[in-house]
């Protein structure tokens, strides 16, 4: 542990855990009721746990779960430390990884933006999920050109959707490049 590791309690769970400004969780040293009477819990550092966001494959934040009373919360350490450290999290604000790492929770690292600015972050960095990094993306890059070759020589909206599992409005949104207009013709 460095020295110059600063520690503050973790913003609901006062007297139980902390985060530091380098992103790390631990519990405090506490006495708490347990089945045989009283029993001290000692300082300890928490498992953080690499968390796959459902909704995109491209990010891996790393979470924690905080328990008291035998009521266990599953929380994000970047908002931890952003919370703790600079305050409550503002209405309608996302987390922004300045540095485009979505596991580096430092808070140097870290500030709350708008969802535009978080997504200018994404666009600069290269960590927008677009593609076969989206979590419900049926189609993969190669059936693109194919689908498109398909759409030139006549082939039907619908008939290629029923080919390649997708509606007809997804169809017509990669031939008039509303999507997938990242993957070349």
């Amino acid at each position: 542990m460095s020295n110059d590791e600063q520690w503050r309690p973790v913003l609901g769970f006062e007297g139980c855990y902390e985060v530091s400004d380098l992103g790390r969780v631990r519990s405090v040293t506490r006495t708490h009721k347990h089945r045989g009477g009283l029993r001290r819990v000692r300082s300890r550092p928490i498992a953080l746990v690499p968390d796959t966001d459902k909704r995109s494959r491209a990010h891996c934040y790393v979470g924690v779960v905080l328990s008291v009373g035998g009521r266990a919360t599953r929380k994000r350490v970047h908002a931890l430390v952003l919370e703790a450290f600079v305050g409550p999290r503002p209405a309608r604000a996302d987390v922004r990884h300045l540095n485009g790492i979505d596991d580096d929770n430092r808070l140097v690292n870290l500030a709350w933006g708008t969802r535009e600015e978080n997504c200018a972050d994404q666009a600069l960095h290269g960590t927008r999920p677009r593609g076969t990094r989206k979590a419900n993306a049926k189609l993969t890059e190669q059936d693109i050109p194919l689908l498109r070759e398909g759409l030139a020589s006549g082939t039907s909206q619908y008939a290629l959707a029923r080919r390649y599992g997708v509606s007809q409005q997804a169809v017509s949104a990669v031939a008039r490049r509303i999507t997938w207009s990242h993957v070349p013709s």
